[in-house]
């Protein structure tokens, strides 16, 4: 028999086997441990373990321990009124992008299920379970839709551990979580596309308009820091460097965001930096300024041990992927974001 609970704090190291078991049977072993989860989920200021659920095996008080746990999976719930950017107006949904669909991301009444995971052994019977013990909270909880999976994670505290990186939603290899989503009613509504650019020997390409700006223009950097609350805690566990091409007159040319791993906080791998295309996303393409910028910021990181840049990009924006093709990314995997009207 299974039992579904909310968390405890001596369930994290269970919590960790499970993770690592479970993305062993998917693909490579993920680099986290103890730490690295536990900052990444629990001590984060909005984390309420209400809304992380664990399944174990209903035993003996005396054969309890590790093994016991079989899966948990953690909900995120939507837009909070902490979540308004006062300096625009904007409402930030509590997962940046909220599927794409700009009504969700104007909604309260959905959640997120940010993580699943189960023992590879139990995980046929364990993972349903766990979606729906969270659509059962969901909807006690007055929601009217639930999500699966990250897009591009600024809020939600997950951004850089892996294998999630920067958010694609769920990866379409976790073959456990797809079937599983698939068998409760849920659809795939966004598609999106991590490509990585590995920085050893890296060499930007040459072209007529990369020497220009090589010659008339410069590159600086600025540390940012958030604004709204949210953001500020779903983002503590980066540094935030804001770089910028800017002429001989001063006009800035192009202007793009680079998050790095905090030495004291670490989730993210330090040897990795997540490359954030806000505004390019939007647009669906990148000015020659900005992808100049990118390539000459991204030479440059190997001076500070960085290795390799990731990014999440919409699938469906063809002409940014071979954009960034062309400064020397590749796509590796692929997800998308499920959706269910409860």
């Amino acid at each position: 028999m299974i039992k579904i609970r909310s968390f405890r704090n001596s369930d994290l190291p269970a919590m960790v086997d499970v993770w690592l078991e479970h993305w062993a049977s998917v693909g490579p072993v993920p680099r986290v441990n103890l730490a690295r989860l536990e900052q990444a989920i629990v001590s984060r200021t909005f984390f309420d373990p209400h809304w992380l659920l664990v399944a174990e095996a209903e035993t003996q008080p005396e054969c309890q321990g590790k093994q016991s746990l079989l899966g948990w999976c953690h909900v995120i719930p939507g837009t909070a009124a902490e979540d308004i950017d006062h300096e625009n107006g904007e409402v930030r949904p509590a997962l940046a992008g909220a599927g794409g669909d700009p009504a969700l991301a104007q909604d309260s009444s959905f959640a997120t299920l940010a993580a699943l995971c189960a023992r590879p052994a139990q995980a046929a019977e364990v993972a349903p379970a766990l979606v729906a013990a969270a659509m059962d909270h969901v909807r006690s909880a007055g929601c009217r839709s639930l999500l699966a999976g990250l897009i591009r994670d600024d809020v939600g505290g997950y951004a850089g551990l892996e294998p999630f990186g920067h958010g694609i939603g769920v990866l379409n290899h976790d073959q456990v979580s797809v079937t599983t989503l698939k068998q409760m009613g849920f659809e795939p509504i966004h598609a999106l596309t991590r490509l990585v650019a590995s920085l050893q020997c890296y060499r930007p390409p040459v072209s007529r308009e990369a020497l220009q700006f090589r010659r008339t223009a410069s590159t600086q950097s600025q540390s940012i820091i958030p604004t709204t609350r949210r953001l500020a805690a779903g983002l503590s566990h980066l540094d935030i460097e804001e770089f910028r091409l800017v002429d001989r007159s001063g006009q800035v040319l192009a202007e793009m965001a680079f998050w790095f791993s905090d030495p004291e906080a670490e989730v993210l791998c330090p040897s990795t930096a997540i490359l954030d295309l806000r505004q390019s996303q939007a647009r669906g393409e990148l000015s020659s300024a900005e992808s100049y910028l990118i390539a000459a910021t991204m030479q440059s990181l190997v001076e500070r041990n960085v290795m390799s840049v990731e990014t999440a990009i919409d699938s469906e924006k063809k002409t940014l992927v071979q954009q960034l093709q062309r400064i020397c990314f590749d796509a590796t995997d692929e997800g998308q974001v499920w959706g269910l009207v409860l």
